[in-house]
């Protein structure tokens, strides 16, 4: 609570991170929301908030109890849901460099608002990367196309004699010595 009230959200949330993992204190997860909030991490705010509700259970008061429900409904205006169309199962999504999810996803995934890069990884395919504009409170959706990956080598070949033919797949390229991209 000390680097809190100093101004220091990002350490205070490292040390009730720890102390709910140390203890499951569901209490602990409204301080590591009201950190998330204060640097700017809306739609992770909302989730804690979210599991503090559910976590609490009986050890929550009637007051607790509004007071989350009215903040994660205040903070409902800071992020929007991304809904990824065409995802290949195994693709790896980020965003803003942090892993959000593997395909297959269920449900969407909250973004804060503002400008984000999503980005998305599969092995044999190019990566996609799109900037996005999250207007909070609204969903947004966005159609992945990804690209088989290409890979292509350069290959010299050189034969013995001028008149040794050099085949390529079965078909003759040359004779005596060939280069190209394969």
């Amino acid at each position: 609570k000390l680097l809190f009230e100093d101004g220091d959200a990002a350490g205070a949330i490292t040390k009730f991170k720890r102390a709910y993992e140390l203890s499951k204190e569901p209490r602990l997860l409204w301080n590591m929301a009201v950190c998330e909030k204060e640097l700017r991490h809306y739609a992770s705010s909302a989730r804690l908030v979210a599991r503090y509700l559910n976590e609490g259970g009986e050890r929550l008061t009637a007051e607790n109890r509004s007071n989350a429900e009215a903040t994660r409904q205040a903070l409902r205006g800071f992020y929007s849901e991304l809904t990824l169309k065409q995802l290949p199962a195994g693709a790896r999504v980020s965003v803003d460099d942090i892993s959000v999810a593997t395909a297959p996803i269920s449900e969407p995934i909250p973004v804060d608002l503002g400008k984000r890069r999503v980005r998305v990884e599969l092995a044999g395919y190019d990566v996609y990367e799109r900037a996005i504009d999250v207007p909070g409170a609204t969903p947004v959706e966005l159609a992945v196309s990804l690209t088989k990956s290409v890979n292509s080598a350069s290959l010299s070949i050189a034969s013995g004699g001028a008149q040794d033919v050099i085949s390529l797949d079965g078909k003759a390229v040359a004779s005596g010595h060939w280069e190209g991209t394969v």
